[in-house]
């Protein structure tokens, strides 16, 4: 009974490792499937050859079935690596570093074919954010409209700079305020453009010529201003190369200003001396008028000046003379007076241009009463009340009168002023005579030479 009961022991377990054996040979390249109980799959293992795959089937219509398995030893979720700390899908993370593990492929913001390292897609807007966690307020971006690059603040109290170095250490060159001002070596642009430069006055080509320059390194404009030294505040426009004019005009007139060679050019581009003028010169200064010759005093000085300048004037009524006493011949009437230096009231000449004179002074001497005879008689001229030449006659007077007409020249300046004044010495009472209203016995006149 007993070996019986092996016997049958014996026979449960062969047939237990038998099916056993007989459900692990059907497995063998084939695939298990794990259901819910009834023919949903929830999970797969399948055999992929020398290798497995855990496959999930797809919930829906739409969705493809996602396999997660080891290939090369790195293990994939459907045609994507999983990535982990040190690599994921192309990507790299070093610990201190994110970056494209492959240098040639291109990312894609936007669109799945990236041309470019990293490229966005074809929509107009705002692309890169800067600063700013939000969707408004604080704002550093780029963006893009139609043909236009944008790099853009979030409002005019924001600026935006142009330099090396790094943010924190950053040397600035060019900054465009939020307002429109740009400034050039300043942060604080006072106008549309502000260059602030650090004395760039020499004459020379190439780098650092001038605050402001138009070059191509041999020929070219520059413009400087002296920030130092006794010229501080300085401005210089110069040319260098080739012709070395500097032109100024416009589409209508052409050139109307030009500089060369240490000449101006008024209407020409090639003036010979230092102020060269093709059409007529029309200076307002200066009281310019009729006649008048514009004339150099000793400094260079230029004026208006007549051209023609004299003056004649006949004496008004007889001049009683005291004996041995200067008396100024005064009370004249005017016949013309070129230049108006002439005061017929107070007989005073005034020069009215700097040049050389000719004076005319004719006296008649007239005795009231009794005779004198070989009595002398002096006419002086003055400048400025001061003597400066004396004539002397002597007169011998009964019934008829005696004149005396003198010439004298002299040079004089601007504002110069001549007057003339007569003497007797004898006992008797002269006069000096007008004459009777038609004929003209005593004058003076005087005129201009050059």
């Amino acid at each position: 009974f007993v070996n019986l009961e092996r016997r049958f022991l014996m026979k449960k377990y062969l047939y237990f490792f038998s099916f056993i054996l007989l459900i692990f040979s059907s497995l063998l390249g084939q695939t298990v499937n794990i259901n819910d109980g009834s023919t949903n799959t929830l999970l797969q293992i399948v055999d992929e050859g020398s290798a497995g795959s855990l496959k999930l089937p797809n919930v829906g219509t739409t969705i493809d079935d996602i396999k997660l398995y080891n290939n090369g030893g790195n293990l994939y979720w459907g045609l994507n690596q999983i990535g982990f700390a040190g690599s994921a899908g192309g990507w790299t993370h070093n610990g201190t570093s994110i970056y494209n593990t492959t240098l040639t492929d291109k990312v894609g913001i936007g669109v799945n074919n990236p041309t470019r390292p990293l490229s966005f897609n074809n929509q107009y807007g705002d692309k890169i954010s800067i600063w700013g966690p939000n969707s408004f307020g604080n704002i550093l971006g780029f963006g893009n409209q139609p043909a236009l690059f944008q790099m853009y603040t979030d409002g005019s109290h924001a600026d935006i700079a142009f330099g090396y170095g790094q943010s924190s250490s950053f040397n600035e060159n060019m900054r465009i305020k939020g307002n429109g001002k740009v400034g050039i070596g300043t942060t604080n642009p006072l106008s549309i453009l502000t260059i602030n430069s650090q004395n760039n006055w020499g004459s020379s080509v190439g780098d650092g010529w001038g605050d402001f320059s138009i070059n191509d390194g041999t020929n070219g404009l520059a413009i400087g201003v002296a920030t130092a030294g006794g010229g501080t505040g300085d401005i210089r426009f110069w040319a260098k190369g080739g012709t070395e004019r500097i032109m100024f005009g416009n589409v209508t007139n052409g050139d109307v200003l030009t500089s060369k060679d240490g000449n101006i050019g008024i209407g020409t581009i090639n003036p010979s001396t230092k102020l060269d003028v093709a059409g007529q010169i029309k200076i307002t200064g200066g009281s310019p008028g009729t006649g008048k010759v514009l004339t150099s005093d000793t400094d260079g000085l230029a004026t208006w000046e007549e051209n023609q300048i004299g003056f004649h004037a006949n004496l008004k009524a007889d001049i009683t003379l005291a004996s041995n006493t200067e008396t100024q011949l005064t009370n004249f009437t005017e016949i013309f007076d070129d230049g108006n230096g002439f005061n017929p009231t107070t007989g005073v000449y005034t020069i009215v241009a700097d040049g050389l004179y000719h004076f005319d002074i004719k006296v008649r001497w007239d005795i009231l009463s009794g005779s004198v005879s070989d009595a002398p008689v002096f006419i002086t001229f003055y400048k400025n009340n001061t003597f400066i030449e004396r004539f002397f006659h002597r007169v011998t007077l009964n019934s008829y009168n005696q004149a005396h007409v003198i010439g004298y020249n002299i040079k004089l300046q601007t504002d110069d002023q001549i007057s003339i004044k007569v003497q007797y010495v004898s006992s008797s009472s002269l006069n000096v005579d007008y004459g009777n209203g038609t004929i003209v016995h005593t004058y003076f006149s005087g005129f201009k030479v050059y």
